[in-house]
């Protein structure tokens, strides 16, 4: 594992809450949500959205610090997200969070709510419904979107207490089940014991470690089947892994944190067999900490691309990841306690932010947020230095197991914008070195760049940038798109305009640069009320770049907007032609 990105931005100190992960606006490029700020006017509470713009990078597209939010007392900037999906089925992307609405008079209320994107191709930052569950409590408490627990057809928004509540509507829930007898806090979900019916598993945070497991039996109506305890205080963490020892039942996971002792325990639990009720209990692992740390958050995932999950235990000092090694034996392979250790809301999330094929794991705290990913190949060299037009020099690179490499392809990157031109492609996977011989019209300054192509595609490139004597006097090498792209020129236009996008090679992003690939596409111009005003392209389409200039008086005065369809990608831009 290595760290592939980093954000400047963090969960806020004095809350709760995760990185979501969700591609809000439908244009195939996965966001970040984060929950942060401080208290301070210059660095308001806000939740930020970092959108993924390839090759590992990330941008701050949307901030919402909530100046004028719908109805008064409830700020939308002061959310603080936990999970993303569509709740109500309409097509948009709703977040939901936690949140407070000031009454006045030193009185709030604690709020459950979701926030939901205007339309499909902006960002959540609408309050579309919420719901009182207590006053002054001031606890950060979790909120989860499961699948659907009663299989019923119909989401559920879950909180802590054991609240559930369905979605009757567009922007409707109803609150339809409540167990306030068993003491819980966090919770997790899964047919843990294979019989179809869906279970979850919550812990208390008393003294006595109780933990118990749910079946649903019913149209929301969940019963308590199992009940187990630990003599643990505080399981404040729970996740799970879907059969990480490969006998057919997925297992899940409690933390203990034990506050006066300075140690936590990670705890795991399993069906004894197939449709039982009855569950046994194994110790994975333990671990001192300094201070308190309840806004941690664990996930499993399947992070090296072998189809079979990973534990990854957030710690307030260490996060650490087991796979299993036999039946109820973990075994651990990978720890992190660089620079995210002591942080109240350490937390982490997987998911494959950057379209790679790959998850990856994302974890904040401290005021930052990083992004790692599996190691599949490392670049030994060249890196830096120099040689003239005609040497021939040896790269050689490391291919790690796992994740497994079918072909490898090997780059020049020009400069910052990632403008590509091939060394070699169709390279076995097997290999672990190409001889190359510079040929002339090599740029002055390059990078070398390999990419391993196994169930996914992962780069590694030159540290250092390498100088080529006698180069940069050639003819430029064409480059590749690495990703579908659409824009539009001057916007609003007057007179002429340019419409511009992007078609990468359908095999996968950078693998060739040649433009003998096609990729079936349409790209069109609608009106407002989503008429075809005008296609601009329909059908097969090579990889490359390409731009269409409409002369003035093409389209009346109005707004537009342009639309690009391919398989896996759509991409809407609004247009103005003005008088």
């Amino acid at each position: 594992m290595r760290r592939v990105a980093g954000i400047v931005a963090g969960p806020h100190s004095g809350s709760d809450g995760r990185v979501v992960c969700c591609d809000s606006d439908h244009d195939s490029l996965p966001e970040l949500v984060i929950h942060t700020g401080t208290i301070q006017p210059s660095n308001p509470l806000r939740n930020e959205v970092w959108e993924h713009r390839g090759w590992n990078r990330f941008s701050l597209a949307f901030a919402d610090t909530g100046a004028d939010p719908p109805p008064p007392g409830i700020t939308t900037g002061n959310s603080i997200p936990f999970a993303a999906g569509d709740v109500d089925g309409d097509g948009l992307t709703d977040i939901a969070c936690i949140g407070t609405e000031e009454a006045g008079g030193g009185v709030f209320y604690d709020i459950v709510m979701t926030l939901e994107s205007p339309d499909s191709f902006s960002y959540p930052c609408s309050l579309s419904w919420y719901y009182r569950y207590a006053q002054n409590m001031a606890i950060p408490v979790p909120t989860y979107l499961p699948p659907d627990l009663d299989q019923d057809g119909r989401r559920e928004i879950v909180l802590y207490t054991n609240w559930v509540w369905e979605n009757a509507g567009n922007n409707r829930n109803e609150l339809v089940w409540q167990d306030s007898l068993h003491a819980c806090y966090r919770t997790t979900y899964g047919d843990f014991d294979v019989d179809g019916k869906m279970n979850f598993a919550s812990a208390s945070l008393g003294s006595s470690g109780t933990m118990s497991v749910w079946e649903c039996t019913g149209d929301d109506q969940y019963d308590v089947v199992y009940q187990d305890t630990v003599w643990q205080p505080n399981g404040a963490d729970l996740f799970t892994t879907n059969d990480i020892d490969g006998d057919g039942k997925p297992e899940f996971y409690v933390a203990y944190e034990n506050v006066p002792r300075g140690k936590m325990y990670l705890y795991m639990w399993e069906a004894d067999q197939v449709g039982s009720d009855a569950y046994h209990r194994t110790l994975v692992d333990s671990v001192w900490f300094s201070g308190t740390n309840w806004g941690r958050i664990s996930e499993c995932g399947d992070i090296d691309a072998d189809g079979i999950d990973e534990c990854i235990w957030t710690t307030p000092d260490i996060i650490k990841v087991f796979k299993a090694t036999g039946n109820d034996q973990l075994h651990e392979v990978w720890h992190w306690d660089n620079d995210h250790g002591g942080f109240r809301s350490l937390v982490s999330t997987v998911y494959d932010v950057n379209g790679d094929g790959y998850n990856e794991l994302i974890t904040a705290g401290n005021a930052k947020t990083s992004v790692f990913e599996i190691d599949a190949v490392d670049l030994l060299s060249p890196n830096g230095g120099s040689c003239s037009v005609g040497d021939t020099i040896s790269i050689r690179w490391v291919i790690h197991m796992p994740p497994r490499c079918d072909s490898l392809s090997l780059f020049l990157r020009r400069d910052s914008l990632w403008h590509l031109s091939t060394i070699a492609t169709g390279l076995p996977g097997s290999d672990t070195a190409y001889r190359w011989v510079v040929p002339s019209g090599v740029p002055e300054t390059a990078r070398v760049v390999v990419i391993a192509y196994g169930p996914g595609w992962q780069f590694d490139m030159s540290d250092s940038v390498i100088t080529f004597i006698g180069g940069g006097v050639a003819e430029e090498p064409r480059s590749v798109p690495l990703q579908w792209s659409l824009s539009v020129s001057p916007n609003p236009a007057r007179g002429a305009f340019v419409v511009r996008y992007d078609v990468p090679d359908p095999r996968g992003l950078g693998a060739r640069s040649e433009l003998q690939y096609n990729s079936v596409m349409s790209l069109g111009i609608y009106d407002a009320d989503g008429r075809l005003v005008r296609s601009l392209s329909d059908g097969s389409v090579a990889t490359g770049r390409y731009e269409v200039k409409l002369p003035p008086g093409t389209l009346p005065a109005g707004i537009y907007f342009l639309r690009l369809d391919a398989p896996g990608f759509r991409a809407v831009k609004k247009a103005v032609v003005a008088r």
